[in-house]
This record gives structure tokens, sequence and C-alpha cells, in this order.
């Protein structure tokens, strides 16, 4: 009776343990698929980005099966689901409905423009900051490092070229995706940029990559962060992305998103190698 109650109890506790895999794909209204949606657990650093063909694959504790996931991507209104609502289906498929994007207001460049530059130009730095991997492929897709640009307030400032720096590559490719946010209590708010923009970043690429910003018509009147999202991959688990950074940097903002759906962490005084030019 003891070895049947310990036997009982060690499956009990397998199962408890036993981790909940998510398999399936995002389409839009006409059932296509969606790439490069952001797909998460609500508030942690469980989450990832959809492939080219809308696929995604999740790993999530049992102790999260009552938590929710939230999908979101540029275009389409955000989908808020609960885990135990899927994790009975072999394929999930998500629709995400298109989102009608209001007018912003017209800002208007005066003829005679001036060019500028802000951020930080410095990469020999003892210090850097990681795209970390985890043992489960595309398991920490989403996660981000962004950094504040002062601008000037109440003029019209058109963004022209964005870039960050690349101190350590050892994969094989890379994809990521610029993002523009304006700025609410001193943090990421609502994206800007209507667009998707993404960078590919060869294999072992080093050194300042330059975004041209011109063709997205970004012009805003106020702050902005701007965040190097990781997307996609080719490489194993011992490869390495980073980015070097300045500490102290006295006044920077330094963000870091740990996954697609966690919350934003703000570090002060610390600075990535990160530049903006625009003009006004």
């Amino acid at each position: 009776m003891r070895v049947l109650l310990v036997l009982l109890m060690l499956i009990t506790t397998k199962s408890i343990s036993q981790e909940i895999t998510l398999k399936g794909i995002i389409v839009n209204e006409k059932e296509i698929p969606v790439p490069y949606v952001n797909i998460g657990i609500v508030d942690k650093a469980v989450g990832t980005v959809t492939n080219t063909k809308g696929e995604f694959t999740l790993y999530i504790d049992p102790l999260d099966n009552k938590s929710t996931l939230k999908v979101s991507c540029l275009g389409f209104e955000s989908k808020i689901i609960s885990i135990d609502a899927l994790e009975k289906k072999e394929i999930i498929t998500i629709q995400l409905l298109e989102k009608i994007e209001e007018l912003d207001e017209v800002l208007v460049l005066p003829k005679k423009t001036k060019k500028h530059e802000v951020g930080s130009t410095k990469t020999e730095t003892s210090r850097s900051v990681n795209f970390s991997l985890t043992n489960k492929k595309n398991q920490n897709l989403g996660a981000e490092i962004g950094k504040r640009f002062k601008l000037k307030k109440r003029t019209s400032n058109f963004l022209e070229e964005f870039s960050f720096y690349i101190n350590k590559n050892t994969f094989e490719s890379i994809k990521c995706r610029i993002n523009i946010y304006a700025v609410k209590k001193n943090k990421p708010a609502h994206k800007i940029n209507k667009e998707n923009i993404i960078v590919n970043i060869a294999k072992h690429q080093k050194g300042w990559i330059d975004v041209d910003l011109t063709v997205y018509d970004i012009i805003t009147n106020n702050d902005v962060i701007i965040a190097v999202e990781w997307i996609d991959y080719t490489g194993d688990k011992r490869s390495r992305l980073s980015l070097p950074i300045t500490i102290p940097s006295l006044f920077a903002t330094h963000y870091y998103k740990f996954g697609s759906q966690s919350q934003w962490k703000k570090y002060k005084n610390i600075s990535s190698a990160m530049k903006l030019k625009f003009e006004n």
C-alpha cells in the first residue's frame, strides 16, 4: 500500500510539473498568415515572435496555466486569451482583426531646416548588454533594447536615420525590428511608426547598423524612445549578440524588455551605443 502511494505521488508530481507546449499559427481576416507577431504571457518574460509563415511554439510553466496570453502586431487589434482555453488544442489558430488607424495631425516642416544628430557614439566600452538565449529555441524573441532621444518639442522633427552598434555577433543571421515609441511617464508608450521596420543583419556582422527612416515619413514634436527588437535568428544557443553600454552616462536612460509581452525595465545613467539623425 505504501509503495502504491509513493508511485501515485510520483506520477502526480510528474503530471503537475509537465511543461505546456502551445503550437499554432496567427492569421488575418482573410486567413493569411501574419509574420512577426508578438505573443507571450502578460507582464512576464515568457514569449516569442511568429516566423515568416505566422507560426509559433511557446513553452509555458504549468504554474502559469491560469495566466493570459497577449497577441499583438502593428496594424492589428491586440487580443487577450487565457492559456487554459488553448492548452488542449493540438494546433492553435488565432485570428487578428485589422486595426483602423486614426489619421495623425499633419505636421509641416519649414522650407529651411537644420540637421541634427543625438545619442551616444561611444563604442569602446568594457560593458555590454546581450540579447540572451534560452535553452528552447525562439523563447526570448520579442526582447528589446532601447534608448530615449531628446528632440526639440513643439517643433516638427523629421526622423532620417537610426543607428545602433553591435560589438559581438556570432550568429549565422539575425533579423531585428526597429520600434519607435512615444514617451509616457518616461517609458515607451504607443508606437509612432505605422509600418514594420525590419533590419537584416548578415553573418557575424558587427559595427554600426544604419537604418534609413526617411521612407517611413515619421514626424514628431516630442521625444521618442527607439528600441531594437530581436525577432529571428539562425544559430545555436552558444551564439551571442551584444551592444556596448556606457556606465555611468549622466542623464541618459536605458530600457530593456525581456520578452514579447513583458514590462519595460528602466535604467538611469546608462547609455547604449545608439544615435539618431533628424531635421527640423
